[in-house]
């Protein structure tokens, strides 16, 4: 078994069967070192469509893998990924297909035991662009646009074009592998070549920056929330050119809002109308180029503001009547309430009670509390005022007082 890093004690004896006991002892102390965990990509600038070889080190099981991640992706989101075929070192091969996006940074991470736990990642490489190429051959068929040619007899032109990748610019033409001929108007992408002997396959060398999908946007709080619609926001990202934005009740987005635009403007709001009232939505966006289309931003809720379904209802009472406003509303999330007294917020005390809840009391009312009596129902989407209730007191009859009815008659002669 591998011996664990560290100073590592060892004692042993010398047994003397003879007289049966020890006749010497000995102990040893021996420093064992571990190297940790390694990982790393050749060649360090690979090409589109080419294939490259993780090395490993030290994998510590059989369930050990490695996975190739955008550099700053979490452990969650990998492009391609195998468990490693040796305990301990070896080699893993990927092909960069085209999941692999050119100009974009990479990197090899290695995960223990099945987990997502790192314990190794190798240094970032990005994706270069493979420079286009063109066969012509002398050996029967016809030519094609793109420049690939057949049956072409020694000494014959044909015209080639080069297809340059996105954000680049055309350099020259090369002749590379096997072949002869004779290229012509060497600094233009359309050229022509003159057949040699043997087959020959030229080359467009290309130049600058390959044009990359764009980052993805960030979303962030929608704006003009009613109980239909509201506004979509999102910060600009790099290299859009324009955006998708999808809107959805389910927070899976497993159906969406119909009638949003496929794509929008180069713009970072929109506003989406026609909604179902009292429903939760919820919405993210992409960013678009010619080169692509950038991840999911984050998920942004939209709750509605409230609406009042309930409204308190107006009242005529005598003096010293108890009474009770109620009032309903909707909203998500669920709405918190506050009465007021003409436009003011009640607090609970003396006769008045239950001032944040759907139902007001008040309890042996007098003239002084005669008023119009509101709710407002809030939540983080906004508020709602129900309409007044108008509470009217009067006086009501005179009122005996009992207290020390037995009188003394005295009568004086």
């Amino acid at each position: 078994m591998p011996a664990a890093s560290g100073t590592q004690y060892f004692r042993g004896e010398v047994w003397d069967t003879e007289n049966a006991g020890v006749a010497a002892d000995w102990q040893a102390v021996v420093v064992v070192s571990a190297s940790s965990p390694s990982v790393a990509v050749t060649p360090p600038s690979p090409k589109s469509g080419q294939s490259i070889t993780v090395t490993y080190a030290q994998a510590p099981d059989a369930t050990t893998w490695i996975g190739l991640y955008k550099t700053g992706d979490s452990n969650l989101s990998y492009v391609n990924s195998a468990t490693v075929p040796n305990v301990g070192s070896g080699t893993l091969p990927f092909t960069l297909g085209s999941s692999y996006q050119v100009g974009q940074s990479y990197e090899a991470r290695m995960f223990s035991s099945g987990s997502y736990n790192v314990i190794a990642t190798s240094s970032s490489f990005t994706v270069a662009a493979t420079n286009p190429t063109y066969t012509l051959t002398v050996t029967g068929g016809t030519v094609d646009g793109a420049g690939s040619a057949s049956g072409l007899p020694t000494g014959a032109i044909k015209g080639i074009v080069a297809t340059v990748p996105n954000g680049q610019t055309f350099t020259r033409w090369s002749m590379v592998g096997a072949g002869n001929g004779v290229i012509g108007d060497a600094l233009s992408s359309s050229t022509t070549f003159t057949v040699g002997t043997t087959d020959a396959t030229v080359q467009a060398i290309c130049s600058g920056v390959p044009l990359i999908p764009p980052n993805p946007p960030i979303a962030l709080a929608a704006t003009g929330i009613t109980g239909t619609g509201f506004t979509a926001n999102w910060s600009a990202s790099t290299r859009a050119t324009s955006y998708q934005l999808d809107v959805s009740s389910d927070y899976t987005f497993s159906s969406y809002v119909p009638g949003i635009p496929t794509n929008l403007d180069n713009v970072t709001t929109y506003v989406v109308s026609g909604l179902n009232p009292n429903t939760n939505y919820y919405y993210r966006v992409r960013a678009v180029n010619t080169a692509g289309i950038s991840a999911n931003s984050n998920t942004i809720s939209t709750s509605p503001i409230p609406a009042i379904t309930t409204q308190p209802s107006s009242q005529s009472v005598s003096a010293g009547a108890n009474v009770t406003f109620t009032v309903a509303a909707t909203g998500t999330p669920a709405p918190t309430y506050q009465w007021q007294k003409n436009g003011t917020n009640l607090s609970n005390g003396g006769n008045v009670s239950n001032v944040t809840s759907t139902t007001l009391m008040l309890t042996n009312v007098q003239t002084g509390d005669a008023a119009t009596y509101t709710a407002v129902a809030t939540n983080t989407a906004g508020s709602a005022t129900s309409s007044g209730a108008i509470l009217t007191v009067s006086s009501g009859g005179p009122q005996n007082d009992t207290t020390n009815q037995n009188q003394l008659n005295i009568h004086i002669p």
